[in-house]
């Protein structure tokens, strides 16, 4: 019989497979513009495109990106319970703490007060083999270099895993990478390239006509393309906190680290 943790896996693969098939419906439509914004009086010679997104993804792929961050996250804490002692089966779990909950200063003192953090945290791994808690906490975001391997991708779940379960649908997005503006006005031809991720408002391209050739030019005289590959990006927090992630790799990413976790703790399951 399929261990829970790894039928949570397929589970949360069997979702990314959906997501996957309406991300390409939508990324197909290319559904984006270029958009002139109008610039303050000491600016008036310059004229400002930014892109505008005609149309967002369907809502029903933040449910779906929800039930995959859920099936992930699940599994994690089935593996959890299943290489601890009997006695602490209810009380299991994986943390996950994107700050050192247990750094202290130079007078001893933790530099986080947050007893309850710790408290839980130790709660969770209790009666694991030490080998196990010892992985476990190598891979805490606050153990490892942001933005490498399994502890980013850690503490990109957990951020989602937030966002969806307190009440708000997670954030979607669709936007152009590394597109490229084609600007044509009175029979001149200026090409730009957008490199990036540019999401709906993002400037994409600007100019300044001068001289007799463009004068009095009007709007109506330019014309704006816009091309490149429409991608979806996933938003997790809020304001200033607010972290943007390519939805592709990012929830890639997440099967890849799942299943080596998984791997390395499955030896350290407690027989029943």
């Amino acid at each position: 019989m399929t261990e829970s943790w790894r039928l949570k896996a397929e589970r949360a693969k069997h979702h990314l497979q959906d997501i996957y098939t309406m991300m390409r419906t939508y990324e197909a439509s290319h559904p984006y513009t270029a958009e002139r914004v109008v610039q303050p009086k000491s600016q008036k010679h310059i004229w400002r495109y930014v892109l505008r997104v005609t149309e967002q993804p369907d809502p029903m792929l933040s449910i779906l990106i929800g039930d995959f961050i859920h099936n992930i996250r699940s599994a994690l804490d089935h593996i959890a319970v299943a290489i601890s002692a009997p006695n602490r089966w209810s009380s299991a779990g994986f943390p996950i703490s994107q700050v050192d909950i247990w750094a202290h200063d130079a007078q001893g003192n933790f530099v986080v007060g947050d007893d309850d953090a710790r408290e839980s945290f130790l709660s969770r791994i209790k009666g694991m083999d030490e080998t196990a808690k010892t992985i476990i906490e190598s891979l805490q975001p606050y153990c490892n270099v942001p933005g490498e391997g399994e502890a980013q991708t850690l503490t990109v779940l957990s951020r989602l895993e937030n966002a969806d379960k307190h009440r708000s649908l997670i954030a979607v997005g669709g936007g152009v990478k590394n597109g490229t503006t084609i600007v044509t006005a009175r029979g001149d031809r200026l090409e730009q390239d957008a490199f990036g991720y540019r999401d709906d408002g993002a400037e994409i391209a600007k100019f300044a006509p001068a001289g007799p050739a463009f004068a009095g030019l009007t709007e109506a005289e330019v014309n704006v393309e816009v091309s490149g590959p429409t991608v979806i990006a996933i938003y997790a927090g809020r304001g200033e906190d607010r972290v943007k992630y390519a939805a592709r790799p990012c929830l890639d990413s997440m099967v890849v680290a799942l299943d080596g976790i998984l791997t390395s703790l499955e030896p350290y399951v407690v027989t029943r």
